[in-house]
């Protein structure tokens, strides 16, 4: 289930303010030469959301290293929400235990720096 958050505002509203906590590339791994390529496989972005109280983990399309400052405020290009849901199964006092979990998960196509005063392409007028 993908719920998409880029009408306007409705991010805004449901994060709260965004700001840049840190950023992180997984690079390729060529197994002949057992070293890692220049080539970028995936890129993501660590924020932290006001009305969340908590961080989440935006996984970001585009491959560029985002330069924004960190605690910095930030604006998210075209977001969307995809939670699905897992089992994990361990043994508890001689018993198999099952457990539900939802797994949260963000993706979006840019990540920017939010300019004040300006329209966010999230939604509302960032302030």
């Amino acid at each position: 289930m993908k719920i998409k958050l880029s009408a306007e505002g409705m991010a805004r509203e449901v994060l709260g303010k965004v700001v840049f906590l840190g950023c992180e590339q997984r690079k390729e791994y060529d197994q002949a030469k057992r070293e890692y390529t220049d080539k970028v496989v995936s890129t993501t972005v660590h924020l932290g959301c006001e009305k969340l109280e908590n961080s989440i983990d935006v996984q970001v399309e585009s491959d560029e290293f985002p330069t924004i400052t960190k605690f910095g405020e930030v604006s998210l290009l075209d977001l969307e929400y995809d939670p699905y849901a897992s089992v994990n199964s361990f043994e508890m006092n001689g018993k198999m235990q099952n457990r539900g979990v939802v797994n949260e998960r963000f993706r979006c196509k840019r990540v920017m720096a939010a300019m004040k005063g300006s329209k966010n392409p999230v939604g509302g007028e960032i302030k």
